[in-house]
């Protein structure tokens, strides 16, 4: 019969307190992930509310007024109407008025994404 000593029980609660952490590091990345498309989203939705609002503005007036909206870097602001572009959501043709298509979209909010 073996007995445990005071040493095996400063192990033990050790590896208890790493698997604990581990978890918790699992939990928090998730958190993490699921925020930033959050996020994501919540800018793609705006930028397509910016559009819907203002119809005739060029890229460049949304992408101005979307950034002091949001508080992003102009560059993101692009890189998400690139990615509504990407999904058909959005036409951009140069620095005209981008336009939506309504279908797409609402399909997309349909879907959760």
């Amino acid at each position: 019969m073996a007995l445990v000593t005071s040493r095996d029980l400063q192990v033990i609660r050790l590896l208890d307190a790493l698997a604990m952490l581990r978890e918790f590091a699992s939990r928090l990345k998730n958190s993490n992930a699921a925020l930033e498309e959050f996020t994501h989203r919540r800018t793609q939705i705006l930028i397509l509310l910016q559009i819907l609002d203002q119809p005739e503005a060029t890229v460049e007036e949304h992408v101005e007024q979307l950034s002091r909206l949001t508080r992003k870097e102009p560059g993101q602001i692009s890189r998400s109407m690139r990615d509504l572009s990407d999904l058909g959501i959005l036409t951009i043709q140069g620095d005209q008025a981008p336009r939506i298509n309504l279908d797409k979209m609402w399909s997309m909010l349909d879907s959760g994404i």
